[in-house]
């Protein structure tokens, strides 16, 4: 057996496939946020080209159609269950369908910051710290 890719700290989580195109196409993992491995350089000029309009936010791939013309993307952050688009790859448009959470302010939420040390076995435990944001002291009264 092959090993066509593996990770020696995280799991690979999934494995994609390009129905049409009869090819792998990435395997994702997640450290502090998701990682792709690219097998295939159209997924990844999709991604990328993804990733440069939507910014910070993590993406993931939800659905495609049988011709892979056009897809529907989810965006997400540690702040924010982000918003559902479709990317058109004909017309390269990416139009926003919905806000997953849009009664959430982004701005009002505390950063969630990567951690990780090394427990009494040596191993490196992994994990995240959110620090709960500080109120100015003359909104405590309201908040209180």
């Amino acid at each position: 057996m092959e090993v066509l890719y593996e990770n020696m700290d995280y799991d690979v989580e999934n494995i994609f496939y390009s129905r049409k195109r009869k090819v792998i196409t990435t395997a994702n993992y997640f450290s502090d946020k998701r990682n792709r491995h690219f097998f295939d350089e159209e997924t990844r000029q999709i991604v990328e080209r993804l990733q440069k309009e939507l910014g910070n936010y993590e993406i993931g791939i939800s659905a495609v159609t049988d011709d892979e013309d056009r897809m529907i993307v989810r965006t997400y952050s540690d702040k924010s269950l982000g918003a559902y688009y479709l990317y058109d790859r004909s017309d390269d448009k990416l139009t926003r369908i919905a806000e997953v959470s849009p009664w959430l302010d982004e701005k009002e939420m505390a950063d969630m910051l990567p951690v990780k040390y090394q427990a009494r076995d040596g191993l490196t435990i992994h994990g995240y710290l959110t620090c709960r944001r500080v109120i100015p002291w003359k909104l405590q009264k309201t908040c209180l």
